[in-house]
């Protein structure tokens, strides 16, 4: 079972604007617009299309055509409750019933990632030959694959490139969860908090507005590890990938994603701390004493989906630990302002009253394990 802890947001890559949504009385309605075509006269499609072209807005075609706030709902896909109307609203996936859901491969890859950081951080020698392979490959036109075949070759690979022949996660199998009531979905304004000195932060921007499930949402999916292919494959090459035992092993997989999750929130209340985010010191606080300290077997805690940031979905949270390295990186790929230390120096947060909440932190429950 997953639960979000805070709201979450995984994109289908849509953005709504005018054109597909009335704002009324605290409500969104997402119009389904084939509906509305189809429920008006014929003597009445060259007032919707002119109005539609003139204006962008399916709102003023409503209004022109005397369509009544108490019909709204006739015509709309489904409706969320909404603070403020937006400019533009990020869509969150949902599945061919118009029902959201979370993607499999969505939780896989945050796995991936806490799988390969433990992996590393458990095993100094490889950490050394990791580093002197950057260094030796740093420079070269396709240096970003290059590093990024390097981290998952520790996965499983061959001569020292990432393969799915010998990609140990193979034999995990994450389904999509079961679909999530339409009504758990919220809207929210998302706010760029970034450092504007040595101890200071700035709001910059206006909001970006998402789709996002509330916490305390839940939704079911499958883990399972296909123990056939990895007894029977495995068997034939197992000195590839000597890290398949504890891959396979969900208690292994959730300590893994639990040290994972601890270290990023040791990293993240201290730059709140740094930066007088008090609103985001206190919810990762929060998530620590109340979440991630008293997760039980089976339990652990993950960073999903939009908004994650740069040191949920990569290994750079141990990267810079050595700074003259991790200098190089972001000189080569451009990461952030060079005479800044810190990268990243920005925050996509949720600002409700004192607070400041970031997106996508779940707990997965894995029963029968």
């Amino acid at each position: 079972m997953l639960e979000a802890v805070s709201p979450v947001h995984i994109g289908s890559g849509e953005k709504a604007s005018d054109a597909d949504y009335i704002f009324h009385d605290g409500k969104l309605f997402i119009i389904n617009v084939e509906k509305f075509i189809e429920a008006i006269i014929p003597q009445q499609y060259d007032l919707f299309s002119n109005v539609l072209l003139q204006t962008g807005s399916i709102q003023q075609c409503f209004q022109a055509l005397n369509v009544a706030p108490p019909e709204y709902g006739k015509y709309a896909k489904y409706s969320i409750e909404c603070p403020t109307k937006p400019m533009e609203l990020h869509v969150f996936i949902k599945n061919a019933n118009s029902t959201p859901y979370i993607p499999g491969s969505s939780i896989k890859g945050a796995l991936r990632t806490a799988i390969c950081y433990n992996l590393l951080i458990n095993n100094p020698e490889k950490l050394q030959l990791l580093k002197k392979r950057i260094y030796s490959v740093i420079f070269r036109r396709n240096a970003e694959k290059l590093m990024r075949d390097m981290v998952e070759s520790f996965l499983g690979g061959e001569k020292g490139r990432r393969s799915p022949h010998y990609d140990s996660m193979r034999f995990i199998r994450i389904s999509d969860t079961s679909g999530i009531p339409i009504e758990k979905l919220t809207i929210q304004g998302l706010h760029l908090i970034e450092t504007s000195g040595p101890t200071s932060h700035r709001k910059t921007g206006r909001a970006t507005y998402v789709e996002a499930i509330k916490p305390g949402t839940a939704a079911c999916g499958k883990i399972t590890v296909d123990k056939t292919i990895a007894m029977g494959e495995y068997g034939k090459y197992a000195v590839k990938f000597p890290a398949l035992n504890n891959i396979i092993n969900l208690n292994a997989v959730a300590s893994y994603a639990n040290k994972f999750a601890s270290d990023l929130i040791d990293y993240e209340e201290k730059f709140a701390a740094t930066y007088g985010l008090s609103g985001l010191k206190q919810f990762y606080v929060h998530l620590r004493r109340d979440v991630l300290q008293k997760l039980s077997d089976g339990e652990l805690l993950l960073r999903v989906g939009w908004g994650s940031g740069y040191l949920a979905t990569t290994i750079g949270l141990l990267l810079q630990r050595d700074s003259a390295l991790f200098r190089d990186l972001r000189k080569r790929f451009n990461l952030g302002v060079q005479r800044i230390p810190v990268f990243p120096i920005s925050r996509k947060v949720i600002l409700a009253d004192e607070q400041m909440i970031p997106l996508g932190w779940v707990k997965i429950t894995i029963a029968d394990h």
